[in-house]
């Protein structure tokens, strides 16, 4: 932690594994949320300004950093400013919700006109966030260079007023893990809604049998019961999961023959890094930070958005060609060593010190 305490507030609970390393420098601040959907965020919201407020009157914050526009960073920097404090106030943007909504609608899957007006109303709330948290904090840090071009355009935001900062995981991650290749040809994947592209991801590996003559097996989790029935409707075996802890989470990533993900819309996608520490490639479409994270031909494969046969394409060659699946698991593994815990903290301190100067 560099020498730094850190509060971490967040609402409901963190499961057993989700959190790395607690240390003696890390203060966790859980809140109990009303489980009702568009009340549960303002409770948030609410709750979370209320305990920060709590925080900053009690100790001395240095800096006070709100993730994404879900938490409403805006709201929570309005009240904190009008306690007339010097805590600095740092809005990480993990994309342009403007753009999100934008590129959500290539989905085919959110064709009702019930799903499209909650979509709405979903995006508008949080497009209004994000605005707002620009607006609000002294700095924004993103997570990608495409969402540094795109909150500039999308919301007038100067350029000087935002810096880059990848996330991070530990060094160690793998570590512990033994890394191997399935007999069956596996493919990981995260969904988590339809922005996620598993909707072309299944279509694939359709595609990958009817075409190639090619069987493998998908193991998806954040699965909605929608994804379970489009599997079986198109006959494609499918592992999957409501839910993986960190320890069976990375058993996946040891084990798979790659990371896919196929989204529609990606601020920054960390799993592309913590399979890449398993030597694992991904293959990605060409969308908002994924270009930056993987190489393509090097430490997997770009393919364009929704494009399914080159998608399956791929698929085949990671599944066919062992040497080049290998050599670009390695690269991978190399790359990775840009995004660790320790790297993005020192970025993080440099960035912060250069601004208070």
């Amino acid at each position: 932690m560099h020498g730094h305490d850190i509060h971490l507030l967040y609402g409901g609970k963190i499961r057993k594994g989700d959190l790395y390393t607690p240390t003696k420098h890390l203060f966790t601040h859980p809140f109990h949320l009303i489980n009702i959907p568009y009340i549960r965020a303002l409770d948030f919201r609410r709750k979370c300004a209320n305990l920060g407020i709590e925080l900053i009157n009690e100790f001395r914050i240095d800096v006070v950093i709100a993730s994404g526009a879900g938490t409403f960073p805006g709201y929570i920097f309005d009240k904190i400013k009008k306690l007339k404090s010097t805590s600095l106030l740092v809005y990480y943007a993990m994309d342009s919700m403007v753009m999100e909504y934008a590129r959500s609608k290539m989905s085919k899957e959110n064709a009702g006109l019930g799903v499209r007006f909650k979509k709405w109303v979903y995006y508008t709330v949080l497009i209004k966030s994000d605005k707002t948290s620009c607006i609000q904090s002294d700095l924004i840090l993103a997570s990608s260079k495409d969402t540094i071009n795109h909150l500039a355009a999308d919301y007038s935001v100067p350029l000087a007023k935002i810096n880059l900062l990848y996330e991070g995981i530990p060094e160690d991650f793998a570590v512990g893990q033994e890394i191997s290749d399935p007999e069956i040809s596996t493919f990981l994947h995260i969904s988590g809604g339809p922005r996620k592209g598993t909707d072309y991801f299944l279509k694939a590996l359709k595609l990958l049998e009817h075409k190639y003559g090619k069987k493998a097996k998908a193991v998806i989790t954040r699965v909605s019961q929608s994804t379970v029935k489009q599997a079986e409707a198109l006959g494609v075996e499918v592992d999957a999961y409501r839910y993986l802890n960190m320890l069976e989470l990375k058993r996946q990533y040891a084990s798979c023959t790659a990371f896919v993900s196929p989204s529609l819309s990606e601020g920054f996608c960390l799993p592309i890094i913590e399979a890449a520490m398993f030597e694992k490639p991904s293959v990605v479409t060409n969308i908002g930070s994924l270009p930056e994270l993987v190489t393509d031909g090097e430490t997997g494969f770009v393919v364009p958005v929704a494009d399914v046969n080159t998608l399956a394409d791929r698929l085949y060659q990671i599944i066919t060609n062992v040497e080049l699946r290998r050599k670009m698991g390695k690269n991978a593994r190399k790359r990775a060593e840009d995004f660790t815990i320790a790297t993005t903290i020192s970025n993080l301190l440099t960035i912060v010190k250069e601004f208070k100067r």
